[in-house]
């Protein structure tokens, strides 16, 4: 008879110890069972890192792909997650836990101990205060202006002189020139026989200049017939016109009008300080004119009785980043023409908190513009609070306002995690919050989802957050947060543990007060159901628990020590650390002891100990002899019905005699201080070990 064991398995502390399988163990602490065989973990001494903070609770390896590289660290639970943002260049890192939620990047996180040495406030708020607006009143309205025009030789404009200034004037404003063209001046004749015979009385013509005049002849059939008239000119006035030939075919009431000949091509401007003309700015010279006057119309060279516009403001804050919150509210409606001014007041430059801001977009709406939104009027930098809108439409930057409500988030949020397609979630109280994709800074009120328990955790499995609470878990699921449906999971699997919360790949890992709960696509499951009581788990004081996956196992740290649970069983450490960290580029597991990082399963061998199963035989035998097989020496300790039989330290691969007088049922073997162990074999006698 002998009792083989080639393969060495996990704990399962819930099953009597007579019925575990052949390869599982009573004790399973301290070892390496991944490949079958028995291997003693290993233990580091020496730190990776020191650290500031004692004990640590949370690490995160900053700069991980860098020459230097930094680790941010708190004695805290706090939620880090490196920010998905197209072109990142600065390593933007998003926190949760340490306060309200925060953001850093490599500028400002390394300048000094501990690490991030500063961060600023996640998110842009609203400002409070609307836009102070008001209308200058350019040409509607002023009053009190008049000037006179000088003409020169040719009769162009040649100067311009300012007699008042005026006031309610605003900045620099267009002048149209009136052309002060005399009436048209009605010479009646006499026909006979439908030939025109003489001129009546004349008018006054002398308003009439020489070569700015013409003679149209009108009559029933529109123009005469072969008449022939011609002006005098006396000092270069129309002093009278003769008749030299008379024509045919005119009818009777024939009438011949003297026209004057209109300037053309004035372009004028006028200068405006402090509401008052100043100075009148000849742009473009006219001709032809005939004692000119002009009026001011508008900036833009507009007449000031089109009709108005009604325009409002709004402004948001801008970070050095180019993160943009949601609007202010609305400044009052004001009625604008064009050509006119609107001064725009901003009153609260910057918003109160650690923000980065750099000033503020200014944008407006105008009712009936072709606008359909606010649109940017212009930036203003931190410093400058006021704006002077004079630009038409067709002028402006372009862009509309696209952070209407992009809310920064709850100052309560914590939890934070990443999510694939660009976003992240957090949560507080009863509310999961969701960001704009790839906008970590904007966290949308309309985005959020309420459960019915306070939440303790969050989880993902790709695109589904998973709600891990005081009472049921929920899933919430979808491609964009605009889509994203919640259903709750009908398992009263309340987590107790915060950071006991793990996931990766298709699965969410947690501590409940029944054990360690999975939820996958295929379900929810108790991976502790079939190994630890309820009460041998809750000994562990789950609501301690750190927990992450290492190796395709769930490595668990909790106040008393640590646990390791895969495929191949359970197995318990003697580690107790504070924090857990996966470091992905080293692949390494670390832990925090105290303000050190040290290297899990790295470092001198920990001696290992392992106990079988309880064999019942069918009868009392007295088993004389057993083998080790593996490397190196191990203690080795025989129990037989209870009673210690052997316990020495032997050499590996060679045989040893078991004592005798007695006889036993139950055998259990147990080994520790190891280096590598492939099976333990006892048996009646040597010879029958060797067989």
């Amino acid at each position: 008879m002998k009792i083989s064991i080639d393969t060495f398995g996990g704990e399962a502390p819930a099953v009597a110890p007579r019925l575990l399988k052949n390869a599982q163990a009573q004790i399973a602490k301290d070892v390496d069972i991944s490949n079958g065989n028995l291997v003693p973990c290993k233990v580091s001494a020496s730190a990776v890192a020191t650290l500031t903070a004692n004990p640590v609770k949370t690490v995160h390896k900053f700069n991980a792909s860098g020459v230097a590289q930094y680790w941010f660290e708190w004695d805290k639970d706090v939620d880090v997650v490196k920010g998905a943002v197209p072109n990142d260049t600065i390593e933007k890192t998003y926190i949760t836990g340490d306060g309200k939620p925060r953001m850093t990047f490599s500028s400002i996180a390394t300048a000094s101990l501990p690490y991030p040495s500063n961060s600023y406030l996640l998110g842009v708020p609203a400002p409070s205060q609307a836009p102070l607006v008001s209308v200058g009143n350019g040409a509607v309205g002023a009053t009190g202006f008049a000037g006179t025009l000088t003409l020169d030789e040719n009769l162009g404009i040649s100067a311009a002189s300012i007699t008042t200034g005026g006031t309610g004037y605003d900045g620099v404003l267009a002048v149209a020139v009136t052309d002060n063209v005399p009436a048209l001046a009605n010479i009646p004749v006499s026909t006979e026989g439908g030939v025109i015979t003489s001129i009546g009385t004349l008018p006054d013509l002398s308003a009439f200049k020489e070569d700015r005049a013409k003679l149209v002849i009108t009559d029933s059939l529109g123009y005469g017939h072969g008449a022939v008239f011609e002006m005098v000119w006396s000092l270069g006035v129309l002093t009278g016109v003769t008749l030299t030939e008379g024509g045919s075919a005119y009818p009777s009431g024939v009438v011949v009008h003297v026209e004057a000949i209109p300037g053309s091509g004035a372009n004028l401007q006028a200068v405006a300080t402090a509401g008052v003309v100043d100075d009148i700015v000849i742009v473009k010279a006219g001709t032809n004119y005939y004692n000119p006057s002009y009026d001011i119309t508008s900036s833009d060279g507009i007449d000031s009785n089109s009709l108005p516009i009604s325009r409002t403001y709004v402004y948001t804050y801008i970070t050095n980043q180019d993160e943009e919150g949601p609007p202010s509210p609305p400044s009052t409606i004001v009625e604008w023409y064009e050509g006119q001014v609107i001064s725009v007041d901003i009153p609260e430059a910057t918003p109160t908190g650690n923000y980065d801001i750099k000033g503020v977009r200014v944008y407006r709406y105008a009712d009936g513009s072709s606008a359909a939104d606010f649109v940017l009027v212009d930036f203003l930098s931190l410093g400058v609070s006021n704006l002077q809108d004079d630009v038409l439409d067709i002028n402006l930057p372009g862009g509309t306002l696209v952070s209407l409500e992009y809310d920064p988030p709850n100052e309560d949020m914590v939890g934070l995690v990443s999510m694939a397609n660009g976003m992240m979630a957090g949560f507080f109280g009863k509310e999961v919050c969701l960001c704009e994709p790839y906008l970590p800074y904007a966290w949308p009120v309309k985005y959020r989802h309420t459960v019915d328990f306070e939440i303790v955790g969050l989880g993902v499995m790709t695109n589904v957050i998973v709600v891990l609470t005081t009472g049921q878990p929920y899933l919430i699921r979808g491609t964009h947060p605009s889509n994203m449906v919640m259903e709750p999971i009908d398992e009263d699997q309340a987590c107790i543990s915060k950071r006991s919360v793990v996931s990766k790949g298709g699965s969410v890992a947690y501590a409940s007060p029944d054990g360690l709960i999975s939820i996958s696509p295929n379900g929810t499951k108790n991976l502790t159901k079939d190994i630890l009581t309820r009460a041998q788990w809750n000994a562990l004081n789950p609501s301690t628990m750190i927990g992450i996956y290492d190796e395709g196992n769930y490595v668990c740290c909790y106040d008393a020590g640590s646990f390791v649970i895969g495929e191949d069983g359970l197995t318990f450490r003697s580690v107790i650390a504070t924090a857990l960290f996966r470091d992905k580029l080293e692949d390494r597991l670390l832990y925090g002891v105290g303000n050190e990082l040290r290297a899990w399963n790295q470092g001198a061998l920990a001696g290992g100990q392992w106990k079988s199963k309880k064999f019942m035989l069918p009868k009392p035998v007295n088993f004389g002899a057993f083998q080790v097989s593996g490397t190196g020496s191990v203690t080795v300790k025989v129990t037989a019905d209870g009673v210690e039989r052997f316990n020495d330290t032997v050499t590996c691969d060679d045989s040893h005699r078991l004592p005798d007088g007695f006889l036993a049922r139950e055998w259990e073997i147990e080994v520790s201080d190891f280096e590598e162990i492939y099976g333990v074999e006892v048996a009646n006698t040597i010879t029958e070990l060797q067989s």
